[in-house]
Formats: structure tokens, sequence, C-alpha cells
């Protein structure tokens, strides 16, 4: 199991391929969910404009949450 630092730095090597914030934190979580790379970036797309209008976006989020707990604790706590 991947802990939440490798989490993060997969999710942000994803944003860095130009891909959105929900995109990127779905791909990183793909192996939990079952999801294919097609889907995380299909269901992720609607994702990313969102969450940049609300001022922050779920990589910031993700990055801010303090580390050790449950693996994906509060990976969308402070989104909206």
């Amino acid at each position: 199991m991947m802990t939440k630092e490798e989490r993060c730095r997969l999710a942000l090597g994803y944003h860095r391929q130009h891909y959105n914030c929900g995109q990127s934190v779905l791909g990183a979580f793909r192996d939990l969910t079952g999801l294919t790379e097609e889907q995380c970036w299909g269901l992720g797309s609607g994702l990313g404009s969102h969450l940049r209008r609300k001022g922050r976006g779920l990589l910031a989020a993700a990055e801010s949450q303090p580390t050790g707990g449950s693996p994906g604790q509060g990976i969308a706590v402070g989104v909206g």
C-alpha cells in the first residue's frame, strides 16, 4: 500500500503532465478504486475548474493535511 506522501507525489506527477487536480487525485488512488487511467481522466475532467474557482484545488487540500492517520484521510477536506 502506498503512503500518503507517495500518493501526493504521484498526483503531483499527473498534474505536471497537465491533468487537472481531480484527475490527478483520482489517478493516484486508482489502485484502490479499480478504475482505469482513462476512467480517472474522464471522471475527474469536470472537477478541475470548479475547484480552482473555489480558490483551492484537491492537490492543495491533500498537501495541507497532517501526516499520519488512515490512508486517504482528509484528501478532500477543505476543498469547498
